[in-house]
């Protein structure tokens, strides 16, 4: 039989045995090993004089972090510009000049800021060895000063490392509100008895003038996170006050200006605060309350209230949908911490959607670092590490 006939029987052999099953197929070939691309590196961590003296926020569209440099880096304040994915671009950049040589710069102990319409308003707690003062100034967000630095005077603490002493509210006019913490003083009853004492300052405005705005905020028995909030949100703005009477209690108050409307709301007796997340016409109070974490949001000067149970970020079409709110996260936005769970977002870290991720800035021991946070595979997974 000739070569090429006994090929032919092969095959019509292989063939019929294909057809009963007894001809092997040749095995797959493997899947081929898909390399996920390397982790994009947030910006290293910042020595810092205590657990609150940063910020982290949108200026200009873009995340900023802001911090405290402790006393022997020279103190001062600093600002570091940060990409959408939380790494540095380009060196910090100071703010807030420490000292020389022949000083021992301050401290910026407690640090708050806000940015609107191309204004950038920064507000901290200065300690000058046993005295604490607040200040603040207002530049654009290049870090050029447009009015000068401001002393709004000393305050009674004598402990720093919390939150709730000074807090920056900025609405679209480059109008910035400063609700600090003062000395304490009389509570304005006839009994004489003695509170510690809130005050509101305005920085730059329509006019770009300075002035205190209304009467001493009196609080008899303030929590160890007194200042609660601040945000201005529509044509209204809101702030916290929490007093330790047989537990904390955050009266928030909402105020508008025009036409003129003014309410106090008692918001969770014996619940700890958290803070405000503002957004949009609305301002969301958080509360930690036992196991539970609970959320009030705020809307027409506090006409309208709607209370919530808050439970961890999900995802939904690749995009985080924050606690209580029922959409996901599109365009960029700041101060969502209260809605985050506490184990991506400590309380007293600071916290912000870019438009791509979640970064949170928080504190460990003396240091500020950077956190990044993204939907991968329908899970709200960490992606700095």
């Amino acid at each position: 039989m000739s070569p090429k006939l006994r090929l032919f029987w092969l095959a019509v052999v292989c063939v019929g045995a294909l057809l009963a099953s007894g001809c092997p197929e040749e095995p797959p070939p493997p899947a081929p090993v898909v390399t996920p691309p390397p982790r994009i590196p947030v910006a290293a961590p910042r020595s810092v004089p205590s657990a609150v003296a940063f910020d982290l926020l949108l200026a200009g569209g873009e995340p900023v972090l802001i911090f405290g440099s402790p006393t022997q880096l020279g103190g001062g304040i600093q600002m570091l510009k940060l990409t959408r994915f939380g790494n540095a671009e380009g060196p910090e950049q100071r703010l807030i000049a420490g000292g020389n040589a022949l000083d021992i710069p301050p401290d910026a102990v407690e640090i708050a800021a806000a940015e609107r319409g191309g204004k950038l308003a920064v507000a901290w707690l200065e300690r000058e060895q046993t005295v604490l003062r607040t200040k603040a100034v207002l530049m654009d967000t290049s870090g050029t000063r447009v009015g000068r630095e401001r002393d709004l005077g000393t305050t009674e603490l004598t402990r720093t490392g919390r939150r709730g002493n000074v807090a920056v509210a900025m609405d679209g006019t480059g109008r910035a509100l400063v609700l600090h913490r003062k000395n304490r003083g009389p509570c304005g009853g006839a009994n004489g008895d003695s509170c510690a004492l809130f005050g509101m300052y305005e920085l730059g405005g329509r006019a770009g003038g300075n002035a205190r705005r209304g009467v001493a905020l009196a609080v008899p028995s303030p929590c160890t996170m007194p200042i609660t909030g601040f945000a201005f949100a529509g044509r209204s703005f809101y702030y916290g006050l929490c007093a330790q009477d047989t537990g904390p209690t955050t009266t928030v108050y909402a105020i508008q200006f025009e036409p003129e409307y003014a309410q106090a709301v008692p918001s969770f007796p014996g619940c700890s605060p958290v803070g405000f997340a503002p957004s949009g016409d609305s301002v969301t109070y958080v509360a930690d309350c036992g196991e539970a974490r609970s959320g009030r949001r705020f809307e027409h000067a506090g006409e309208t209230q709607i209370d919530t149970e808050l439970s961890g970020v999900r995802c939904e079409d690749g995009r985080p949908v924050l606690a209580g709110e029922s959409e996901p996260l599109h365009g960029a936005r700041d101060r969502i911490g209260p809605l985050l769970p506490t184990d991506a977002a400590p309380i007293g870290s600071r916290a912000l959607f870019t438009g791509n991720v979640v970064l949170i800035a928080a504190p460990i021991d003396r240091e500020v670092s950077l956190r990044r946070y993204q939907c991968e595979n329908g899970q709200f997974l960490r992606t700095d590490l």
